[in-house]
């Protein structure tokens, strides 16, 4: 029984990284637009 439930504990990660790898434009994008307007601070 463990063993199934860690297995799915396991596969949560599958989803997670692909909206991490999907997110990861939109990050930089903000990132850098914050740091133009903001002087690097």
């Amino acid at each position: 029984m463990w063993t199934m439930s860690d297995m799915f504990n396991g596969l949560m990660v599958i989803p997670n990284l692909i909206a991490l790898l999907a997110l990861t434009g939109t990050v930089k994008a903000v990132y850098h637009d914050y740091i133009e307007k903001n002087g690097g601070k």
